[in-house]
């Protein structure tokens, strides 16, 4: 009997830490947003971005209904702050917030998937 509850035991931990999300910030220059295409898909989804400080921004701007942005990567179950770095510190975190037809709406937090082909 002990050695099922260790069996079981084993395979949930297995299970546990491959549902877990990995996650690192994704360093992007001022030009990436547009050569990427990712301002272009982001309007189009009425998604309104903004560049908030990293030291003292994030949390004002969120009180306003915007939330930071990810890349995530399903298959490698990673999750990307995209972020601007200047002398490796990061200086500030893209965030969005979505507008729809005059009203807003908050989601608890925005996830963008990019799959590479």
């Amino acid at each position: 009997m002990i050695e099922y509850l260790g069996l079981v035991y084993g395979l949930s931990r297995s299970v546990a830490s491959y549902l877990k999300w990995k996650e690192e910030d994704k360093p992007v220059d001022r030009d990436w947003l547009e050569a990427s295409g990712f301002a272009a898909n982001a309007e189009k989804d009425g998604l309104r971005l903004y560049w908030a400080d990293a030291d003292h921004g994030i949390s004002e701007v969120e009180r306003s209904g915007y939330e930071v942005l990810y890349e995530v990567d399903k298959f490698s179950r990673m999750r990307r702050r995209i972020v601007r770095k200047h002398s490796g510190r990061v200086v500030s975190v893209l965030m969005g917030k979505h507008e729809r037809a005059g009203s807003v709406s908050t989601p608890s937090i925005l996830l963008l998937c990019w799959f590479k082909a």
